[in-house]
């Protein structure tokens, strides 16, 4: 069984790197999934307190407020999926993958570069004009 779960974490641009929302005038709102723990090296170790913890994904983070490797990874592959896919991305596509063709207002699979419509055509992404995505952009 596949559960899929959605997160909310701040992305804002200019902001990418940070656990953080944009302010307001009392300040800027942190995420809910950064917190404050102490870490311990085993039984003789001196424990380090007060470090810097992603509890979503379970990761120390490098420093105050910044956010973890997953998190940015997260954030890039859902930003990646809104934006629309340079030509040269679609023509390096070795699986079947769906895209979403804007200006056709479907989808259609992609594969080494050749572009299927769901009523069987095919064509070159070469010969083909318009805006792909790997998700239906919202309307706006």
């Amino acid at each position: 069984m596949k559960i899929l779960v959605e997160h909310e974490v701040p992305c804002e641009r200019g902001m990418e790197q940070k656990c953080l929302y944009p302010g307001d005038y009392c300040g800027n709102d942190v995420c809910r999934y950064h917190t404050h723990r102490d870490r311990t090296h085993g039984r003789k170790a001196p424990v380090e307190r007060h470090l810097p913890k992603c509890t979503l994904f379970d990761e120390w983070l490098p420093g105050e407020y910044l956010k973890c490797e997953k998190c940015m990874a997260a954030v890039a592959a859902s930003r990646r999926s809104h934006e629309p896919i340079p030509l040269k991305e679609l023509r390096e596509i070795n699986e079947p993958t769906p895209v979403w063709w804007a200006e056709a207002g479907f989808w259609c699979l992609i594969q080494n570069g050749i572009l299927t419509a769901p009523s069987g055509m095919s064509a070159q992404v070469n010969e083909m004009s318009g805006t792909f995505y790997f998700c239906q952009p919202e309307e706006g």
